[in-house]
């Protein structure tokens, strides 16, 4: 991934097109079910700024097999800006057996989740 090596505002250090820039570094990236086949977590924390869906689907197969806890600040409004569809998020955590998500402490359906610009979430397995 190409990443800022000096900082940036409010703390998005993801860019696109580095072509010739010299505040970027590659940093390698893995995908959670590649950790997790080493350590079997019990919660998890998803806050990478309109990558949910990427984080979500290289941990499909942790979230199925360990199920646990998900904390998970669901960038609504960026995933649009980048193309994505926040609710393909949702779908992925219900196809892997969570159906209790609640937002802000108290359960929440969709279209509270998706009409909210950033929606901090808590997602639990039946």
């Amino acid at each position: 991934l190409p990443l800022l090596t000096t900082g940036a505002g409010q703390a998005h250090m993801m860019v696109r097109g580095v072509a010739g820039r010299s505040d970027a570094t590659a940093v390698a990236a893995t995908t959670l079910d590649a950790v997790a086949e080493r350590v079997a977590p019990t919660h998890v924390k998803i806050d990478v700024e309109g990558f949910e869906g990427d984080v979500l689907k290289g941990a499909v197969a942790t979230l199925r097999r360990d199920r646990p806890v998900v904390f998970l600040e669901l960038h609504c409004a960026m995933l649009r800006e980048l193309g994505e569809d926040p609710a393909e998020c949702l779908a992925v955590l219900r196809a892997c057996g969570y159906s209790r998500i609640e937002m802000d402490g108290e359960a929440a359906g969709d279209a509270a989740i998706l009409g909210s610009h950033i929606a901090n979430l808590i997602c639990r397995s039946a």
